[in-house]
């Protein structure tokens, strides 16, 4: 006995009753695209047995396989998207260099106003290294865990720099900006780092709900009456959408990125921009070159 699989193009054999393995598999799948998922695949490859076989409709069969195959192409185009708004989440790219073709950041010739926002060091540093960066960032994250704490003891608690923590929440990251407003509200209460370390260290893919966001200010020692009264009165917003404008102006559209300069009295001169995670190796070397002026 001869058929044809839904292409219609290859002949498939069978002799005697029906066998699994006589099916073309490339012939039950209307695109490639489910050829590479297997899951995809053993779920048509059982609609099959089941059409073949007589237990389940042709028309039916085929409507089920169109639906499988569309879904599948949605979950596939929003992967593209995905990798399309976070590109510019790449590790350790180097200054003046390029990443995945794009051309290195302009380093900005005018001075960047240093306003309220949270520190890491000493004010005298003579050289600040600016952070873009947000807590649903799994690169971010990276650099939290991995890179800050050796670049904090070598640099930023020794007086070499200052570290100046500036929100970008992406709009691909839904609770981002909900953590940004948190941030900012504990930090008008002395307690931005410790918020810091909570946010960072939940676990992954965690969401930042209104609740938990209660439960981190309650952990770290934030009175939480206050700290409710600003995040649900978005007091912090303003320091937020401020923080993305700047980022804007730079260029800077992904995360984490940093701006490394010089100390110009309440102004940041800059001498260098990174995008990704940067080891602390890097920012070290960055760090000196500011103070050169390189």
């Amino acid at each position: 006995m001869e058929y044809r699989g839904i292409g219609g193009s290859t002949p498939c054999r069978r002799e005697g009753k029906f066998n699994f393995l006589t099916i073309c598999r490339e012939d039950l799948v209307p695109c490639k695209f489910l050829a590479t998922c297997p899951f995809a695949l053993d779920f048509v490859l059982h609609l099959s047995i089941l059409a073949f076989t007589g237990q389940l409709h042709m028309a039916r069969f085929r409507r089920t396989l169109d639906l499988v195959a569309t879904i599948l192409m949605i979950v596939a185009s929003a992967v593209m998207l995905y990798a399309v708004w976070s590109k510019n989440e790449a590790p350790d790219s180097p200054p003046g260099s390029t990443s995945r073709g794009r051309p290195s950041l302009v380093v900005p010739t005018e001075p960047i106003p240093l306003v309220k926002s949270a520190t890491f060091g000493f004010d005298s540093a003579p050289v600040i290294v600016m952070l873009f960066s947000e807590f649903e960032c799994p690169f971010c994250r990276k650099f939290a865990v991995e890179s800050f704490p050796q670049f904090k003891a070598e640099y930023l608690e020794t007086g070499k720099a200052q570290l100046v923590f500036r929100h970008l929440p992406l709009r691909i990251h839904p609770d981002a900006f909900r953590a940004a407003e948190a941030a900012e509200c504990a930090r008008r209460m002395d307690g931005f780092w410790l918020m810091h370390d909570a946010l960072f260290s939940r676990p992954e893919g965690t969401a930042v709900s209104v609740e938990a966001l209660t439960g981190f200010a309650k952990s770290v020692g934030l009175r939480v009456p206050e700290f409710m009264a600003c995040l649900s009165g978005g007091l912090s917003r303003a320091e937020v959408k401020r923080d993305e404008a700047l980022a804007a102006k730079l260029g800077i559209i992904g995360t984490p990125g940093f701006v490394v300069g010089r100390r110009e009295g309440s102004s940041l001169r800059a001498v260098s921009i990174h995008r990704g995670v940067q080891s602390p190796g890097n920012l070290g070397a960055a760090v000196a070159a500011a103070l050169t002026g390189k």
